[in-house]
């Protein structure tokens, strides 16, 4: 028979997380309204999302712990895309109940907000912010190839970025870290493991990743980045020794998050790694379009 004391645990344990998330929403509820001196610390070169009256472009996403822009590479993407474009904005931190689809990235831009990276640079064309479409300049041929280069990486490789940082147990603390270090202590050490953890793993289930065994999502990833390399052979960009393509960014997205952080992904790094035309590519990326970094 279970002691008392476990069964006590077993009562009061839920009853404590939930009124321990409670509170926390509670406090970030509460904090919308705040000026951004009194709001949560994040890296000093993002500012809180205040875009009231302003007609600049801004690109919402979250905080996060390492020094380089963005460990999303969906907001490194669209990041890109603009930089590229050579669109003035500015990086802004939201809170997670403040993105209309629960995903980043979010752009703010003359009282709209936009969602999906993709459906972003579309619409930017068509209200005349990036001049012109970064796929213009590609033929048909090359664009329903970049298409599906684009659907690879960001429907195959990108969930297995986050299998590898969630449902592995071993990178799962390293990315907890990376993520939610602004929680509160007692916050931080009960709400990512019981409440945020379970939901991420149980769509990499949902979508089939999680499904496979370890040693064949390690072969079929290796296989997958195989053939990447082989797309973009010794050329600069991955149609062209010229010009940049929305394929390029969303590669470039992947990659550089598999390279940089390495610590949270070691197996899809060490399959990448054998590629140096792959690591050469990111390098150029990361001089050309982030000099400063």
């Amino acid at each position: 028979m279970p002691t008392a004391a476990a069964t006590a645990a077993v009562i009061l344990v839920p009853i404590l997380v939930v009124a321990v998330s409670t509170a926390y929403l509670w406090r970030r509820h509460n904090k919308k309204s705040a000026p951004a001196a009194e709001s949560v610390a994040v890296p000093s070169r993002f500012k809180r999302l205040t875009t009231k009256g302003s007609p600049k472009l801004f690109l919402a996403t979250m905080a996060q712990r390492t020094a380089f822009p963005h460990s999303s590479p969906f907001v490194l993407k669209l990041d890109c895309a603009l930089r590229y474009a050579r669109v003035d904005f500015e990086v802004r931190v939201v809170e997670h109940d403040q993105l209309p689809t629960e995903k980043i990235p979010v752009v703010h831009y003359d009282g709209d907000v936009l969602c999906d990276s993709q459906l972003i640079i579309r619409e930017l064309v068509t209200r005349g912010v990036i001049s012109v479409h970064p796929d213009a300049w590609l033929s048909d041929t090359d664009r329903a190839a970049a298409n599906m280069l684009r659907f690879g990486l960001e429907n195959f490789a990108y969930y297995r970025i986050v299998q590898e940082r969630w449902a592995h147990p071993q990178n799962w603390q390293l990315t907890k870290r990376e993520y939610f270090s602004e929680m509160p202590s007692l916050v931080f050490a009960l709400v990512p493991d019981m409440l945020i953890r379970p939901t991420v793993v149980k769509m990499l289930y949902a979508n089939g990743t999680s499904r496979y065994p370890e040693a064949s999502m390690v072969q079929l990833m290796d296989e997958f980045w195989d053939n990447v390399s082989v797309i973009l052979a010794a050329k600069k960009y991955f149609f062209s020794n010229r010009k940049m393509c929305i394929a390029d960014f969303a590669a470039f997205g992947i990659l550089c998050n598999i390279i940089m952080f390495k610590q949270l992904n070691p197996t899809s790094f060490a399959s990448v790694s054998r590629h140096k035309n792959l690591v050469d590519f990111v390098g150029r990326m990361k001089g050309e379009l982030y000099p400063e970094y």
